[in-house]
């Protein structure tokens, strides 16, 4: 059978990233490869099976790997990954010697000054088959950064069932402000001027903390009007995309994305999840988001707060406008299924 590694150092985050590389796993399984998985969690696989609701069927997690991966030298690195086939490897800004003799580099984040033209990496580039990315915003970066000519595999989204819609605003991302902010700060702000006292906004996500700094933002606003929902289950996070009839997201907000690309969102999976559930996105105008909405057709693009909340009042009081974005963001989330992923994956492992 022949061996395939799949190599991810951000599996503790369990992000939108982590779905990604997950289903490359899964789909290399089906496919026939033997699937190897460095990580230092053997219970990695029913944690990701639990996080994203879905069956993850992997050969082996392979905790002495990621050890050497990790401290090894170079040539027992070298001779290990000599072993496989294939290696889809995950960067993190860096370049590994990949010695397989298919080996796929992957970037999910649009890096920039990580000396991508240097000689050392350059070199290392010529082992690489193919560089892979999450949109077409992270490609142009990349291409400049590495001198590549990378491919474009968007990630693979959970579609979820509308369910009967309440007077909900969602947002969901990391509370760990790791590359990028989430900004859900920004979002509670807007609300607390949107004065709905029907309406609530739900904060929902995840993280390795707590988000305290954005519950102190709350300040002196209704707790039954803002809602945080921290680390939610998958059938949980189902049924709030299900009852959510106006989907949030900030990410970049503030940000000079000219210099630093990486402070945007680099796709937006939880904004398609939304789109599938019927919810209608308003989203900050930078990063992966605009290749996903077409403002004024199935979504809405904003550049201040002003405009979030006018936008918002806009939609929130026409039902029929309403109506209309919504069906058409569950047409364009369909573009982004598993389904339409798995075919984008087969085709570039072939």
């Amino acid at each position: 059978m022949k061996r395939a590694l799949v190599y991810n150092p951000y599996w503790d985050t369990r992000g939108g990233g982590e779905k990604y590389l997950a289903s490359v796993a899964n789909q290399l399984q089906q496919m026939g490869w033997q699937v190897t998985v460095p990580w230092h969690e053997p219970e990695l696989v029913k944690r990701l099976q639990e996080r994203y609701g879905q069956k993850f069927d992997w050969a082996k997690i392979d905790t002495q790997a990621a050890e050497l991966i990790r401290h090894g030298t170079i040539l027992k690195k070298l001779g290990y990954f000599s072993q496989f086939e294939l290696i889809f490897w995950l960067s993190d800004g860096s370049l590994p010697f990949l010695t397989a003799k298919v080996n796929l580099l992957h970037f999910q984040v649009p890096f920039t000054q990580v000396k991508g033209r240097s000689w050392l990496n350059q070199l290392k580039l010529k082992r690489i088959s193919k560089v892979i990315c999450n949109s077409q915003f992270t490609k142009r970066v990349i291409d400049q950064e590495f001198k590549v000519k990378s491919q474009v595999l968007y990630p693979p989204v959970t579609q979820h069932p509308p369910l009967k819609k309440t007077k909900t605003i969602l947002t969901v991302g990391r509370f760990d402000n790791l590359l990028h902010h989430k900004r859900q700060d920004v979002m509670i702000q807007a609300f607390k001027q949107l004065n709905w006292p029907d309406w609530r906004l739900i904060v929902a996500g995840g993280g390795l903390k707590k988000p305290t700094e954005i519950y102190n933002a709350m300040g002196e606003i209704d707790q039954k009007q803002v809602q945080f929902v921290y680390n939610p289950s998958f059938p949980e996070l189902s049924r709030l995309y299900g009852q959510a009839s106006i989907y949030w997201h900030a990410a970049g907000f503030g940000e000079d994305l000219a210099v630093h690309p990486e402070k945007a969102e680099h796709f937006g999976m939880t904004t398609v999840e939304a789109m599938s559930a019927g919810a209608v996105p308003l989203v900050y105008a930078g990063g992966g988001q605009k290749e996903i909405i077409m403002d004024g057709v199935n979504g809405r693009w904003w550049q201040t707060p002003a405009k979030l909340i006018k936008l918002t009042r806009l939609i929130g009081a026409n039902h029929d406008l309403w109506q209309a974005l919504s069906e058409k963001a569950r047409i364009r989330a369909k573009t982004f299924s598993e389904e339409v992923f798995a075919d984008g994956f087969v085709q570039l492992v072939r």
